[in-house]
């Protein structure tokens, strides 16, 4: 892949410090940004592809447990209204 001179300029002189993402919670969503969160998003994220987890792996999970416990739910393609907070 060939990037255009002008992007690939921005994208070579510039280098970023690594924010930890938990630097990003505040009151406004702390309530969904839990530690077990955070870790699931740092993970997928990842930019290589040899240490970023798959959607399957990402599923395993702290994170989803709560869903795996509700997994009838799931069945009948209604998952979002059968959890309380979602549509």
């Amino acid at each position: 892949m060939q990037l255009c001179p002008s992007v690939l300029r921005v994208v070579s002189e510039v280098e970023y410090d690594r924010q930890p993402f938990a630097e990003l919670v505040g009151r406004e969503n702390m309530h969904v940004a839990n530690k077990s969160a955070l870790e699931v998003v740092e993970r997928v994220l990842k930019y290589d592809h040899g240490t970023r987890l798959t959607a399957k792996e990402a599923m395993q999970c702290e994170f989803y447990e709560e869903f795996h416990s509700h997994s009838s739910c799931m069945t009948d393609g209604n998952a979002h209204q059968q959890f309380s907070g979602t549509r």
